[in-house]
């Protein structure tokens, strides 16, 4: 088996890849088998595409398919920055002490998903 290149952007697009797959199948409450075809279809890709991504049996996908996933994952972490930010904000609305575990807990979340991705 050829070895994986190296560099950064490929790595990553594996790991977002799995990541994408996992949480469709959580969000449809199906196996990531039954998931992929409709994460490949938010996606605008084929399934065998992504199952080869997953599966680590491409050495560099092309850079549309990167983009395509890298835009997919960075979405992904937005949704779940305001998910973090809605909780935070309902935690301190009902009475909770904003220095609380699991306000700090959300707060270092949200700051990792935002070093992430860049903002």
């Amino acid at each position: 088996m050829c070895p994986v290149r190296q560099d950064k952007s490929t790595m990553s697009v594996f790991a977002w890849t799995d990541e994408l797959e996992k949480r469709e199948a959580a969000r449809r409450s199906m196996s990531r088998e039954d998931a992929r075809p409709f994460l490949a279809s938010r996606l605008g890709l084929l399934p065998g595409t992504i199952e080869n991504i997953v599966r680590k049996r491409v050495k560099e996908p092309k850079g549309q398919v990167i983009d395509a996933i890298r835009n997919a994952f960075i979405r992904e972490l937005e949704s779940e920055i305001r998910r973090c930010e809605h909780e935070i904000h309902m935690a301190v609305q009902s009475g909770s002490h904003p220095h609380s575990d699991e306000i700090a807990q959300a707060q270092t979340l949200i700051a990792q998903a935002r070093e992430l991705i860049g903002k």
